[in-house]
């Protein structure tokens, strides 16, 4: 995976909850997507997830047998990205409440 694929924000504390997304966007839009990744992070900062990172898969990636690569199992035809991102949070109550902050 290269640089412009993950986006990684740490903050000091570990989460106990997480909340994992799963989407497909064409491939021409992969520029914009790290751009809405990264405008996402900082726009929220300190109110925001614990931790986020966000992926770009490869259905080229090999899985460990028997399991099958997320990638693959994802849907997109050759136009197509998928990408997986992670928010880290303490609890459900604190996804609650960045839920909240994003939808105001």
């Amino acid at each position: 995976m290269n640089k412009s694929n993950v986006i990684n924000i740490h903050n000091e504390q570990n989460g106990g909850h997480s909340r994992l997304f799963i989407y497909r966007i064409p491939k021409k839009n992969h520029d914009a997507i790290v751009r809405l990744n990264k405008q996402f992070t900082d726009t929220l900062g300190k109110q925001g997830p614990l931790r986020v990172e966000f992926f770009c898969l490869s259905s080229s990636n090999k899985s460990l047998i028997p399991f099958t690569s997320i990638a693959k199992t994802v849907s997109a035809n050759q136009d197509d990205e998928v990408w997986m991102g992670i928010h880290s949070y303490r609890d459900p109550n604190h996804a609650d409440e960045v839920q909240a902050t994003i939808e105001k």
